[in-house]
C-alpha cells in the first residue's frame, strides 16, 4: 500500500501476473491489497464491482476492511443502490463505518429491501442517528438467545452515547454469566466477545456496580475482569489484582500491563521483563503503587509497609483512596478519558471509547480497529477541543 503512493495504477497490472504465484497463506492479504488498489485507482465502477465480486464470498472480512480503510462515499452509494443484496449489505456497513449521514435514507431503504434490522440499526448508530422505536428492538434482541445479533446490538449501545435499557443490560449480563448460561465451550469466541462488549458498557455507566460484581466472582473471562478493574480504578478492585501480581512467577501479560498503565500511568520495565525474577518484579510493582498511593492521600506509604496487599492493616492505610478513581496515577477527571489511550491494547482502548461516548452523551463511533492514523486524528482533535474549553472556563 505504501508502494501504491509512488507507482499507483501500475500496481493493478502487476497484481494480475502475481495472482497465480500467491500461496494459501498470502491469499487474504492479496485480496485486501487488490480490493484496496481497485478502490484507489480503478476508474470504472463496474471494474470495482468485479473485484469485489471476485473476493466477496471467500474473503469477506478482507473485502470489508479494504473498503473501510480505502473506500470512498461514491463506492458506498453504488453498493447501497446495487440490486444484489450482498452488495447492499456491504454498503450499509460501509455507510456506518464511514459515518455518512447523507446516506441515511439509503440505509432505511436497504432495511425495506430486506437487509437485517440489526445491521441497519448499527449503521444508523455509527452515523449518529437513533431511529424511533429502536429501543424496543434492542430489548427484544437482548431477551433472545442469538449471541451474534446481541453483539451487533451491544455495539449500538456502546457508540450511541445514550443511557438506554440499563435494567435490561444488567439482566442480560446476569443471564450471560449465570452458572447455567452459555460458555466459551458452547459458543467458542462468541461468548467471550459478547461478555466483553456488555461489561464495557456496564463499566462505563456504573463502574462501581460492575466492579462489585466482578469482585464477588462474576463469571467473566479473566481479561474482561482485569479491564473492569482498570476502568473502575477503585482500590477495592486494585488490591486483589496487586496481590495476584505479587504471586506471579512470570512477567505481566498484555492485559495485566494494561491495568498497571491505565491506573498507575506507567509500566516499570521489571514487570515486562521475561528474564527478570519474581522478587524484582514484586518490588517494582510495590514501589510504583506506593508512590501513586502516597501522592493521592496516603502520605509516607513505603513498600516495606506492605505485608500482603489483602491484609486488613494495608487496607486501613489506604482509607484515603476509597472515594477516588485512579487514572494515570491521579484522580480521574474528564481530561483523562482518552488521554494516552494509544499506549494501551486495542481491547482496552475500545472500552475507553465506550466510556467517552457515555460521558459525553453523544455518539462516538470511532473503532479501536480503525486505521491508527484516523484514530489518532480523532482523539487528538477531541483532546484539543477539551483543552480549549478548559481555557475558556478558566478565563
Amino acid at each position: 500500500m505504501q508502494a501504491a503512493r509512488y507507482y499507483g495504477p501500475a500496481l493493478l497490472q502487476d497484481l494480475q501476473s502475481l495472482a497465480p504465484k500467491v500461496t494459501r497463506q498470502e491469499e487474504v492479504g492479496f485480496a485486501f491489497v487488490h480490493v484496496a488498489l481497485s478502490q484507489m485507482f480503478e476508474a470504472a465502477a463496474t471494474d470495482k464491482r468485479r473485484v469485489l465480486a471476485h473476493y466477496g464470498t471467500t474473503y469477506l472480512a478482507a473485502v470489508k476492511h479494504a473498503l473501510w480503510f480505502f473506500g470512498n462515499p461514491n463506492t458506498c452509494v453504488a453498493l447501497l443502490q446495487d440490486a444484489d443484496l450482498s452488495f447492499t449489505r456491504l454498503g450499509v456497513e460501509l455507510a456506518g463505518r464511514m459515518c455518512l449521514p447523507q446516506l441515511l435514507p439509503q440505509v432505511y431503504e436497504a432495511a425495506n429491501r430486506g437487509i437485517h434490522a440489526d445491521e441497519c440499526l448499527l449503521a444508523c448508530a455509527r452515523i449518529g442517528h437513533f431511529p424511533e422505536n429502536a429501543e424496543g428492538h434492542i430489548r427484544e434482541v437482548l431477551h433472545g438467545h442469538d449471541l451474534a445479533r446481541q453483539l451487533l446490538i451491544l455495539e449500538v449501545l456502546a457508540c450511541i452515547g445514550k443511557n438506554l435499557v440499563q435494567s435490561e443490560l444488567r439482566q442480560y449480563i446476569e443471564r450471560l454469566t449465570a452458572s447455567d448460561g452459555p460458555t466459551e465451550d458452547s459458543h467458542p469466541g462468541a461468548w467471550a466477545s459478547v461478555v466483553d462488549a456488555a461489561m464495557a458498557i456496564w463499566a462505563a455507566r456504573e463502574p462501581q456496580e460492575a466492579l462489585n460484581r466482578v469482585i464477588k466472582g462474576l463469571r467473566v473471562p479473566t481479561e474482561t475482569a482485569l479491564r473492569v478493574v482498570a476502568v473502575a480504578g477503585h482500590i477495592d478492585g486494585l488490591l486483589p489484582v496487586l496481590a495476584h501480581f505479587d504471586g506471579l512467577d512470570r512477567a505481566l501479560n498484555g492485559a495485566e500491563q494494561d491495568v498497571v498503565r491505565l491506573v498507575f500511568g506507567q509500566v516499570p520495565g521489571e514487570l515486562s521483563n521475561a528474564l527478570g525474577d519474581q522478587a524484582t518484579r514484586r518490588l517494582a510493582m510495590r514501589g510504583l503503587a506506593c508512590d501513586v498511593f502516597s501522592a493521592n492521600g496516603c502520605a509516607g506509604l513505603m513498600p516495606e509497609h506492605i505485608t500482603a496487599w489483602t491484609d486488613a492493616s494495608v487496607k486501613e492505610r489506604l482509607w484515603a483512596l476509597a472515594p477516588i478513581r485512579l487514572r494515570h496515577g491521579q484522580p480521574l477527571n474528564a481530561q483523562h478519558l482518552l488521554d494516552e489511550c494509544f499506549d494501551l491494547s486495542h481491547a482496552l482502548r475500545r472500552w475507553l471509547y465506550v466510556a467517552h461516548a457515555h460521558q459525553s452523551g453523544h455518539p462516538f463511533a470511532l473503532s479501536h480497529e480503525d486505521l491508527a492514523m484516523r484514530q489518532m486524528e480523532a482523539v487528538e482533535s477531541l483532546l484539543l477541543l477539551r483543552s480549549l474549553e478548559a481555557e475558556d472556563d478558566a478565563s
